[in-house]
């Protein structure tokens, strides 16, 4: 049986679809283990800056929905009466967002894990499963919370209290200023990315071909887990 994923991702311009059409087929290659001709890229692209919201594809082991800039009354909002998009993600066995901005609300996001659909967040490095019947985990419950919060307690620019930039080039996901480190564009995607190194839910090399650094720098940053706070990310 082909196992089933959708992608559901919200875009604006050329340049934009085509890379988060891109991060989406390179991470389902990556973890997911399914590769999709280039040629069916190619065409995805086409087809998607040519307005269409929703293209198919096929290999041997998987079935592929992708969705760009569905209609408001097609996305996810409503659980008991889903649209085009929601309906693929119910029947899926994974649901990939690329973006934080492109998760669904709380409540539609528990009842399609309860239907056992695996939620991926590709930029901030989550992945959801709930296997608990009757109700979702605490663990789940967590990453949800996480999901809807999408890191908002660490803001492009916070100052990473206590630490002081000591010279050199900063650390990953920092920028300097003032003398000080403050969280960059990129603090969460790395601050997730390396708790998932911790707890062994990915490789060094995947961490470093995420971020885009070699495995030495992550080791590096996880020297330094303080900085990045992954005491206080749940599980």
């Amino acid at each position: 049986m082909k196992e089933t994923i959708t992608v559901l991702t919200r875009a604006e311009g050329t340049d934009v679809k085509n890379a988060r059409i891109e991060d989406a087929i390179d991470y389902i290659s990556t973890e997911l283990g399914h590769e999709f001709s280039h040629r069916e890229i190619r065409g995805a692209r086409r087809k998607h800056i040519d307005g269409e919201t929703v293209t198919r594809y096929e290999t041997t082991g998987a079935e592929l929905t992708m969705c760009v800039d569905m209609p408001p009354d097609e996305r996810l909002d409503d659980a008991e009466s889903p649209g085009h998009a929601a309906a693929a993600a119910a029947k899926s066995g994974h649901l990939v967002h690329v973006s934080s901005d492109d998760v669904v609300p709380t409540h539609v996001v528990r009842g399609i894990l309860t239907r056992g659909v695996t939620i991926h967040v590709i930029d901030a490095g989550l992945r959801i499963t709930d296997s608990k019947t009757g109700g979702l985990s605490p663990a789940a419950e967590r990453a949800i919370e996480a999901i809807s919060q999408s890191d908002a307690d660490t803001t492009t620019g916070e100052p990473l209290t206590g630490h002081r930039h000591k010279g050199g080039r900063p650390p990953l996901g920092c920028k300097v200023d003032a003398g000080m480190l403050r969280a960059d564009d990129n603090y969460s995607k790395v601050r997730q990315t390396l708790f998932r190194v911790e707890t062994d839910d990915i490789t060094r090399a995947t961490a470093s071909r995420r971020i885009g650094c070699v495995e030495k720098t992550i080791d590096n940053a996880l020297e330094r887990r303080e900085l990045y706070r992954l005491d206080s990310i749940q599980p």
